[in-house]
């Protein structure tokens, strides 16, 4: 991370919270399909509600969708198209604590039901095909880049 952004979050973290510690209006209660925005213990990230357990990793570098990532729209400070990494389940009980920002619209909700129960995300709602061997591709390169930054978090669906 840039020194600006390390000092900005900083400032951030040191103003978000109160006096014992605790982040500012962030809890560890959310509904399925809310968007999250998720305090990890040098960074922020932005994910979509599960379960009590999970969340899934969202990014507003849309252009780099897979074929297991869901496009979505929301609007964000940093965005307001948005993937959904089905394949990039978060461990929330690892966050220091998370607070709703957003939610998914409905007929987004209904798609990320039906594509954890199994079934496949249209072609209208999904990145690229790419080969998954060929680490030279830009969404393998972003898929690699992110698992190093934040490999720790993740989780199996299971």
């Amino acid at each position: 991370m840039s020194n600006y952004f390390s000092e900005a979050l900083e400032r951030y973290l040191m103003v978000s919270r109160n006096k014992k510690g605790n982040l500012i209006g962030y809890s560890t209660s959310a509904s399925f399909g809310d968007i999250l925005e998720i305090a990890m213990e040098e960074d922020f990230i932005i994910g979509t509600y599960i379960d009590n357990e999970r969340a899934l990793l969202m990014s507003e570098f849309y252009e780099l969708a897979g074929p297991k990532d869901i496009i979505v729209e929301f609007e964000h400070i940093l965005g307001y198209v948005w993937l959904i990494e089905t394949d990039r389940p978060i461990d929330l009980s690892r966050a220091f604590g998370f607070r709703a920002i957003g939610i998914l619209s409905e007929e987004d909700k209904s798609l990320l039901k039906s594509v954890l129960d199994g079934n496949p995300i249209p072609r209208n709602k999904r990145g690229l095909n790419v080969p998954y061997n060929n680490p030279t591709y830009p969404q393998n390169v972003f898929k690699a880049q992110e698992k190093k930054r934040l490999g720790s978090l993740f989780t199996n669906l299971g």
